[in-house]
């Protein structure tokens, strides 16, 4: 996977999130009774209610989770360079240590 991949993916999964958490927020609080209507009534209208927000919090949990997924694989991503790194810079050494520079003569000031 691309790094660009992965940055696009975090902007889409961030702005699915900051939508659901502001849907989630927005909608009304669970009905209370209302005194003109019948217990039944109350009823429907509550489950209704929690089915919407159930629906909400699972898209919300299965957005964290995608996000999660890339922050891993971007861990991974950075962490394979970072090792690499670390390669070239124990390689680089080994060249050095193999040909020491020579000291030059240290020149007379006139």
């Amino acid at each position: 996977m691309e790094l660009s991949d992965l940055s696009g993916g975090f902007v889409d999964l961030k702005n699915c999130i900051t939508e659901l958490k502001k849907e989630i927020k927005a909608m009304d609080p669970v009905p209370d009774d209302i005194s003109t209507m019948i217990d039944a009534t109350n009823i429907l209208r509550k489950n209704e209610h929690l089915q919407r927000s159930d629906r909400l919090k699972g898209d919300l949990v299965s957005c964290y989770e995608q996000y999660a997924d890339n922050l891993e694989k971007l861990l991974k991503m950075s962490l394979e360079v970072q090792n690499g790194l670390k390669d070239i810079l124990r390689e680089q050494n080994k060249i050095i240590q193999k040909n020491p520079r020579r000291k030059s003569p240290k020149r007379k000031k006139a």
